[in-house]
């Protein structure tokens, strides 16, 4: 809150000590350190150092000099006087400072092993550029708050800290100028002529001086008045002013010496002559930024002199004067300063209480009125307000203003819960208008900021969909939109993904030239479709025109909606509207596929990255149209044939494939596609490609057996294992591919079990456990399939099944590494081993080992392990008994 106060009334950094920096913000890069950089490098550099691109810098210097880092320090020292965001804005700064006093201690040590007068100027021009960083950039905003406040409101220890260490730096590069210039003079040294120096010393002299002088005066007027060393620095200010009046001929330079002159004067306590330099410097033609100031130090002047009304007059004047935009600055601090006269009359020695009231109510009138014209202005007059003590009361007694400062106070300092009680406080007065708005959205902000999002989210887009002409803050479009954004994320819930849909519909129609329009026009579509709107959601995709990068992405997702529509169709939905959704899904996945076939043919320019993603979206969409004409509803298996033979070698197509030829009754066929594909390949990665291949086919196995279609699953199941056995052959056959093997048995297994051959996959599992005794995967599987098998046989053949299981989960108990390194295994094998201790009659061990499993794992491993191990302890337990 006080950083955009102070942008609002920033004097843009020309009316504070920066006016008085006779050179610019970088110096000359003439050194010898540059000597590395080419004619092109150092425009460049030159370029990124004003455009402010430290993180561009930093690579193109690496290899470079040391001494090159001090282009990185003044670009960060420019970005940063562009960058709005307070806390990137300080870590830019806190990046120029720490170069800065590296590169001056490097440049010292540059010299002294040199003792080069080239390298000596540096050490000098550095310290001066040093200085000025620290009074411009880090006293900066210190010092403009010194003057908004008129002193009652400002970081003394802070700013006074950084000023000393302006100081010290003006100081020690003062020195080695001083002894430069002497030497220049005296011995006329040949040295700086051949070098450039002689016409460089002099400018450095005037900045160093100049410079310094401000520095001395802003320490000496915020130190305390009872400081011991505040009249040695005004001194100092006093005597170097003086100079540079009396014997600089520059104009600029003169009158910006001949301004410090008459503070310096006035905070002597001088007001007479002060006023006079003040007037010279007012009617001189120097530019409105230097005339304006020394109206109102002039008007200042007065009132520290007693002269009230006097002082009124001339702030009156000067705050009604038509001004550019820059130079408003005093014109707003006149109409403070007009309050703070009242005030500082009131605070008198002497006067009386009736007259000490009298005077704080012409303050409280004058600071009223300018509250009320919004904006920045209810912060400003906060610290004037605070100097009648009336924020020690409790916050129903405060009237509107105050109980709106005192809230603004409680948000500056993150009393955000306390901030919300007051503005709630202030809604319940049934405020109007714009008070009324603004004091909902600071509420709001409050409740944001305090972790209640909800309430926050509703009050934020409740404003925002009002009236685009009744909206007070421009920024209540992205508060909406990024509380719901969170919200939605947070909950899923189909009502707040709609809500986020109306922020994000809210921000990017309403400020379309918003840095998150174009991505909320994108979120906006998204969450229609999250909240199971697809006609809406297809509306808002085709909303987004082909200049958004989200372009592509939402034609994908016009089809990836038809898709869905399709997918979520009840079992009991008429055959010929399943099959009428699945063509049109199926034609929506053709149309995207077409796009990115046109996408990757016109676009010659396309990056790596963008043509693979490209050609993936293209592959996926006709795999997808291809499945959907190849499904139980469509069953249109020449027509996916056709729109696979546009696919490049590819698993997926291949297994898609093979399956519309076995459904075609073209065995012989699908198994010679297969084995094409595998002579034909010469990938390295053929082998996994191959296995993807199967999983696909096992994914469509497991697929139709989730949606109960367990004939169909073991149809499909029966007709993949011929295929799955002519990989297996073929993985064998190639010593880089073998292994793979294992994992292409286990596939095959699986397919058996769905196919219901049971004897075969116990068969087979048996010679993998005989070849790995302590695989785990095969351990499991064949414990398994004998639980399955046991509840369809009966008598001895179940009883024997069942001792095989339990020997089996033993064996994989027995891995001690079995709890942490794969834990729901574990469990399903613990479980099924104590039931089994059951079933010999065993219910106290069983008891027993739950019980230990308690104490240490409270949870059992959860579910659904953890209810199953609870009722076999129940059983457990009513058979000891």
């Amino acid at each position: 809150m006080q950083t955009n106060l102070m942008q609002a009334c920033s004097r843009i950094r020309c009316l504070l000590a920066s006016v008085f920096l006779c050179c610019a913000v970088a110096a000359p890069v003439a050194f010898a350190a540059d000597d590395s950089l080419s004619s092109d490098e150092r425009i460049l550099v030159a370029n990124l150092v004003e455009r402010g691109m430290p993180e561009l810098l930093e690579p193109l210097l690496a290899d470079k000099s040391p001494l090159l880092r001090i282009h990185y320090a003044r670009a960060c020292r420019t970005a940063a006087a562009t960058e709005t965001d307070a806390v990137a804005r300080a870590a830019l700064q806190d990046d120029a400072e720490r170069f800065y006093e590296r590169l001056v201690a490097l440049a010292i040590e540059v010299y002294e092993k040199s003792k080069d007068a080239t390298d000596r100027f540096r050490v000098a021009e550095w310290q001066v550029e040093f200085g000025d960083f620290l009074l411009r950039d880090r006293a900066g905003r210190h010092l403009d708050r010194y003057e908004l406040t008129c002193g009652l409101d400002f970081e003394r220890d802070t700013v006074l800290a950084i000023l000393r260490r302006s100081a010290d730096a003006y100081a020690a590069g003062g020195t080695i100028i001083d002894e430069m210039a002497l030497a220049a003079k005296v011995a006329n040294n040949d040295e700086f002529l051949l070098t450039g120096l002689a016409g460089r010393i002099e400018p450095l002299a005037e900045r160093q001086g100049l410079n310094e002088a401000w520095c001395a005066l802003y320490i000496a007027m915020l130190s305390p008045a009872d400081a011991p060393d505040r009249e040695r620095w005004l001194g100092d200010a006093l005597t170097e002013f003086d100079v540079i009046v009396t014997n600089r001929s520059t104009s600029a330079l003169k009158y910006n010496a001949l301004l410090g002159l008459g503070l310096s004067l006035r905070e002597r306590g001088r007001y007479e002559y002060a006023n006079t330099t003040f007037e010279q410097v007012s009617k001189s033609t120097q530019g409105q930024g230097l005339t304006l100031r020394a109206l109102y130090e002039r008007a200042k002047c007065s009132w520290l002199d007693g002269r009230y009304r006097e002082a009124r007059d001339q702030l009156r004047q000067l705050a009604t004067m038509d001004l550019t935009a820059e130079s408003r600055f005093y014109v707003q601090l006149a109409d403070l300063a007009f309050a703070y006269t009242y005030i500082h009359d009131a605070r008198r020695p002497n006067t009386s209480e009736d007259r000490k009231r009298q005077l704080e109510g012409e303050a409280e009138k004058h600071l009223v009125d300018l509250a009320k014209r919004g904006g920045a202005w209810p912060d400003l007059v906060r610290p004037y307000l605070r100097v009648f003590g009336r924020e020690k009361r409790e916050l129903k007694d405060l009237n509107d203003l105050e109980l709106s400062l005192a809230a603004t106070r409680m948000m500056e300092s993150e009393q955000f819960d306390e901030a919300a009680r007051a503005w709630q406080l202030l809604l319940d007065r049934s405020p109007t208008g714009e008070e009324r708005h603004r004091g909902r959205f600071n509420l709001a902000v409050c409740y944001y900021q305090s972790g209640k999002l909800r309430p926050a989210a509703e009050i934020f887009l409740d404003e925002a969909g009002r009236d685009a002409d009744d909206v007070i803050v421009d920024r209540i479009y992205e508060y909406a939109y990024s509380a719901w954004k969170q919200l939605a994320a947070q909950s899923a819930a189909p009502a707040d993904y709609l809500e986020l849909a109306r922020a994000a519909e809210l921000l990017s129609r309403r400020q379309p030239d918003h840095s998150l329009s174009v991505a909320a026009q994108w979120v906006a579509a998204l969450a229609l479709d999250e909240a199971g709107h697809s006609e809406s959601a297809r509306t808002a995709y085709e909303r987004i025109d082909d200049s958004s990068p989200y372009y592509a992405e939402a034609r994908r997702n016009i089809a990836r909606s038809k898709q869905r529509a399709y997918d979520t169709l009840l079992e009991d939905t008429a055959v010929v509207l399943r099959n009428r959704a699945a063509r049109e899904a199926s034609e929506a996945w053709q149309n995207f596929a077409s796009f990115c076939g046109k996408q990757l043919a016109q676009a010659e320019g396309l990056d790596a990255k963008e043509r693979r993603k490209l050609e993936a979206w293209r592959d996926d969409a006709v795999i997808a149209a291809a499945q959907l004409l190849a499904n139980e509803d469509t069953r249109d298996f020449e027509g996916a044939l056709a729109l696979l033979e546009l696919m490049p070698r590819d698993a997926r197509a291949l297994g898609l494939r093979i399956r519309c030829l076995q459904a075609l009754g073209r065995s012989k066929d699908a198994r010679q596609a297969l084995q094409d594909f595998v002579e034909g390949g010469v990938d390295a990665n053929l082998g996994s490609i191959l296995l993807q291949m199967s999983a696909e086919m096992q994914a469509e196995i497991l697929k139709l057996s989730r949606y109960g279609r367990d004939s169909e699953a073991r149809e499909l199941a029966g007709q993949t294992i011929p295929t799955l056995r002519y990989l297996i052959r073929w993985l064998e056959r190639s010593p880089s591919h073998k292994q793979h093997v294992p994992v292409a048995q286990l596939a095959l297994i699986d397919t058996l079990l769905y196919a219901e051959k049971l004897d075969e996959a116990r068969s087979l599992l048996d010679e993998l456990i005989e070849q790995s005794p302590n695989s785990g995967s095969y351990l499991r599987r064949a414990a398994q399939l004998r639980e399955r098998m046991a509840k369809r046989a009966d008598g001895a053949d179940a009883e024997r099944l069942r001792d095989e299981a339990e020997g089996l989960w033993q064996r994989l108990l027995e891995d001690q590494s079995l709890r942490t390194a794969a834990p729901a295994v574990y469990w399903e094998a613990r479980y099924q081993w104590l039931s089994h201790q059951l079933r010999h009659n065993k219910a106290a061990e069983v008891l027993k080992g739950i019980r230990s499993e308690k104490a240490w794992y409270p949870d059992l491993g959860g579910p659904p392990w953890q209810g199953r191990l609870l009722e076999l302890e129940a059983k457990a337990a009513r058979m000891a008994e």
